[in-house]
């Protein structure tokens, strides 16, 4: 959706040649939308397993990828720093300082990202809720990218931005056939559908819900609100015959 709208189409349209590849069956590819499902706006880096966008260079050499959607004026400030490290990657000095300008770039726009973007790259509620549990499961010293730390105790979650460009920092001008984009896009919940914004694994249903009036018998007993102590019970028939009025 967002490579058709300014100011992402525009660079597209200049200084890049576009193109694209099915990657249906792949094992980081996650599931959220149908194909009779409209596309809606989300945050940045949301649903990294259902596409990647790469910049690459004329050899196959990977610039810059952003996994997931993002918006279209987040989308033309990505793509101008892609043609920054093409420019680099073109340069006449020596791949080690191709490797470090490139981690020093990535890490220099992660830091000066304009603040709406930052905004813009807040987390969906489940994919930050699984990226909460995988924490809680890691074993004692072990940590996740995703999370700022501070004494070695993690304080918050990191922006997607700033997950990307940091990840990005680790693979300089890494060639495509090599790029291991199952690590990249690990983050966040694999399945989800939010266009229904159920937080159930896809093809799940929610389990239903029965109703007071369904249980009987047994159940319908154990359901009932427990009679407190010392309380006479009340009479649940009525007599048969009413007493007679004394005149």
């Amino acid at each position: 959706m967002s490579l058709s709208l300014d100011p992402a189409f525009s660079v597209l349209k200049d200084h890049y040649v576009v193109g694209w590849k099915n990657i249906n069956g792949k094992k980081w590819v996650g599931t959220s939308y149908g194909c009779d499902q409209p596309a809606v706006g989300m945050t940045n880096g949301a649903g990294p397993g259902n596409m990647q966008m790469f910049m690459l260079s004329p050899d196959g050499i990977v610039l810059h990828c952003l996994p997931g959607f993002w918006h279209p004026e987040d989308l033309e400030h990505e793509l101008q720093m892609g043609r920054v490290l093409h420019r680099l990657w073109k340069s006449k000095s020596s791949t080690k300082a191709k490797r470090t300008m490139f981690k020093r770039i990535q890490l220099q726009t992660m830091r000066n990202l304009p603040r709406a973007m930052v905004t813009r790259s807040g987390w969906q509620g489940f994919d930050a809720a699984n990226e909460r549990n995988r924490l809680k499961m890691l074993k004692t010293g072990r940590t996740r990218d995703t999370f700022f730390y501070k004494d070695g105790k993690p304080t918050r979650i990191k922006p997607t931005s700033t997950v990307v460009h940091e990840r990005m920092a680790a693979r300089p001008f890494v060639r495509f056939s090599r790029f291991d984009t199952a690590m990249f896009v690990d983050y966040g919940r694999k399945y989800y559908d939010n266009n229904q914004r159920v937080d159930e694994y896809y093809g799940k249903k929610p389990k239903e819900q029965k109703s007071k009036a369904s249980m009987t018998g047994k159940r319908a007993y154990k359901a009932k609100r427990p009679q407190e102590k010392g309380k006479k019970k009340r009479p649940t028939s009525r007599p048969t015959s009413r007493p007679t009025r004394k005149r």
